[in-house]
């Protein structure tokens, strides 16, 4: 797990081929740095860098923050420390209990990398204020890199023993707020909590860095020749690692003008690591860069255009919640979309096709406006479109093509923005969430009567299904026709789901496998919807000159890596989905098997490629329909899950990394050979992991550059609506 990593590179590598250096104090090579904690207040984003287990609410990702302090919720709580050398340093705490009379006082026990340095004690007379501690920790108990410092809290309240100071919102126990840290060296007295925090700075071609600080720079080696590393001026040796089995090959090497040759062990990728341990002076690295022959990037697959037909409209129907392995098409091991299947036997099926959310709203908006998350500023529930993004179907508008959009899902609400453009916008609720009946029969109604008014004109329909998603019975008619559940009756909804993933209504393997039957059938009810939308459309006499893409906005979970529906980390399960490209309802169009990626992005230029429709913006998608064939290298895209401080995925053509910047998840996954993502080898590439999270953070860095927007004003959601996303699990 490496926290604590601060951005600095902005673009992918900046080493074309043919050139024959890179300048490492430039502000775009990708690079990770890491800081020790010097002074951090619990309110300074950095404190956010070192949250481990504990801190969060289980399901929603979200903190406890009030009185000044942010609160621990449970009696377990981990922080994440960075340490460039093991040497004596102190710790100091400025806590806080919770003073409720009926208990006895509040004490918690710290623990460093396992060992125990003492206990944090209060006692009654001090009632709610904060206290400060200073407790030794000595170098034996540290290690170089990542340490954990773990509390172990007495007991935890609950929120209706707060009392003064707050509650939490979600009833939620809470056990001891913290306001600040330090880890210092015992000559610093007390810490000073204005200092500057640990730093590194770019100027030209020149790297300081203050004390207490590293920086990494990952580099892809394969077909470079004769690297060496040069420096104008040094400020001490540096380490150039690589991976191996097992462990690192670790080598120290001094620079000088002069260059140091690289003896590395193959074209694995190799870091170089810059240290500034200590002391009171900053480490000046003048014009720091590496030499080569040549260079090519990691990895690489091209991804082959496919003729563009001559069509009038495009239909893209969405299935809310589709993971990919859960179509016949896709490998489901029941028969569950049999009219999909033929679709795909008759049209381009893309095998690699990825969303960018494992949670449906920024999905969807970037299915939209065919921009990342991290550009459109759509990421939270809060969050509305802005006006000022610029949205496919206003494009298409303005060029004279009608526009529909019928979508089931609580997210096209109005009050969100998504109904900018579209001549005909209707927001359906899926109210088999509340006990009536399907609302995907809605949209089927008013699609049928857009496409009637408009069977003569150019147009774009956009329609989104709720099935598969939760509550998978109500009103199904396939209803446990693919497994009886006549012994623990799970309830198949989000709320189950829900209890069951934090802890408060374990579920067991036999209740899963009934809820994933509960799914399938879903999926089912899901391929009979995109029969009748193809029913609809023949009887309108729309043929060949119609394209239809079928995606999904996401998948779902059902218990791999512990998940139980989705919002969670972008596991495979979650992230990976449907894509089926139909020429006409009968599909004349060319057919067969694409094994290139194809990202959410991608729809809008599609679309808009397709109907000949210039897009105002230079969106980051690439139409299917080329011109040019694409290949790919480096890290080509990146995924996201729900909360405050969001678990990403950076996607290589082979590798995966996972990364949650708060601390309690890195992991690394060859997709190659292990595409269930089921042995995680990061601790057997590190190297690897750093070389793509760089390029990773190098990349999003560059996207934000490009184009980014903040969230619009959203309206408040009212009580209904709360209570209907809580319904379908979104609080």
């Amino acid at each position: 797990m490496i926290l604590q990593t601060i951005l600095i590179a902005t673009m992918a590598l900046p080493a074309a081929p043919g050139s024959t250096s890179i300048n490492l104090a430039a502000p775009d090579t990708p690079r990770l740095e890491y800081r020790e904690p010097g002074t951090v207040r619990y309110d300074q984003p950095r404190f956010l860098d070192l949250l481990g287990r504990g801190w969060r609410t289980p399901y929603s990702g979200d903190l406890i923050e009030h009185s000044d302090a942010l609160w621990a919720g449970s009696i377990n709580a981990e922080l994440e420390l960075f340490v460039l050398e093991p040497r004596d340093l102190i710790l100091h705490l400025i806590l806080r209990p919770h003073a409720v009379e009926r208990y006895e006082p509040q004490r918690v026990d710290l623990v460093f990398n396992g060992t125990r340095l003492g206990t944090c004690a209060f006692t009654k007379e001090e009632g709610w204020a904060f206290k400060k501690f200073a407790v030794a920790v000595p170098a034996a108990v540290m290690r170089s890199g990542q340490n954990t410092l773990t509390f172990l809290s007495h007991y935890c309240v609950s929120a209706a023993d707060v009392g003064r100071g707050g509650d939490a919102a979600d009833g939620r126990a809470v056990a001891f707020g913290i306001q600040g840290l330090a880890l210092l060296p015992p000559e610093a007295g007390d810490p000073d909590f204005a200092a500057p925090a640990p730093a590194v700075t770019l100027a030209g071609d020149t790297m300081t860095l203050s004390p207490g600080t590293r920086v990494v720079v990952p580099v892809d080696p394969q077909d470079k020749e004769a690297i060496t590393l040069h420096a104008a001026t040094a400020a001490g040796p540096v380490r150039v690692e690589q991976d191996a089995f097992p462990g690192l090959r670790s080598a120290t090497i001094e620079v000088s003008p002069e260059g140091a040759a690289l003896e590395l062990g193959g074209d694995a990728p190799f870091r170089l690591v810059f240290d500034h341990p200590g002391g009171n002076e900053a480490a000046v690295w003048k014009a720091p860069a590496l030499h080569f022959q040549s260079v090519a990037g990691l990895g690489g697959t091209v991804r082959k255009a496919v003729e563009k037909p001559a069509v009038k409209r495009v239909v893209v129907i969405v299935h809310d919640t589709l993971r990919a392995d859960a179509t016949g098409f896709g490998g489901a091991y029941r028969d569950v979309t049999p009219f999909m299947d033929a679709l795909a036997a008759k049209g381009m099926v893309y095998t690699r096709a990825y969303t960018h959310s494992s949670w449906t709203y920024p999905s969807i908006v970037s299915a939209l406006t065919g921009l990342h998350p991290v550009q459109h500023g759509v990421n939270h529930q809060g969050d509305a479109l802005s006006t000022a993004v610029p949205a496919l179907a206003a494009q298409l508008q303005a060029a004279g093509i009608a526009t529909g959009c019928i979508a089931e899902n609580p997210y096209f609400s109005p009050r969100n923005g998504l109904a900018r453009g579209f001549d005909t916008y209707e927001y359906v609720y899926p109210t088999q969430a509340t006990g009536g009946s399907r609302g995907s029969e809605v949209v089927l109604v008013k699609a049928r009567e857009f496409v009637e008014r408009h069977a003569a004109d150019r147009f774009f329909l956009y329609l989104q299904f709720f099935p598969p998603h939760a509550p998978y019975a109500v009103g199904n008619p396939h209803d446990q026709t693919m497994s009886k559940d006549v012994h623990q009756q799970i309830p198949p909804d989000d709320v189950a789901m829900h209890d069951a993933e934090i802890g408060n209504a374990p579920m067991s393997d036999e209740g899963i496998q009934q809820l994933r039957a509960r799914y399938d059938e879903n999926v089912r009810y899901a391929d009979d919807m995109t029969r009748e939308v193809f029913a609809m459309l023949e009887a309108n006499g729309l043929g060949a000159d119609t394209a239809i893409l079928i995606t999904s906005d996401h998948g779902e979970s059902f218990g791999e890596h512990g998940n139980l529906g989705h919002s969670d980390a972008p596991y495979e399960s979650q992230v990976h989905v449907p894509f089926v490209y139909v020429l006409g309802t009968e599909g004349t169009g060319p057919a067969g098997i694409a094994e290139s990626f194809v990202h959410t992005v991608d729809l809008a230029p599609t679309v808009a490629d397709l109907l000949d429709a210039p897009l105002a913006a230079d969106l980051p998608g690439h139409s299917l329909f080329g011109p040019d064939d694409l290949v790919y290298t480096g890290v080509i895209n990146r995924m996201q899950a729900e909360c405050q401080h969001p678990q990403v995925a950076y996607r290589t053509p082979r590798y995966k990394l996972i990364v949650d910047p708060a601390g309690g998840l890195r992991a690394l996954y060859d997709l190659e050979v292990d595409p269930g993502e089921t042995a995680n080898i990061l601790p057997f590439r590190p190297v690897l992991a750093d070389y793509i999270e760089a390029q990773g953070l190098a990349w999003e860095r560059a996207q934000r550059e490009a184009m980014h927007f903040e969230s619009g004003d959203a309206a408040t959601i009212s009580e209904e609506e709360r209570t209907q996303l809580e319904t379908l699990g979104y609080f």
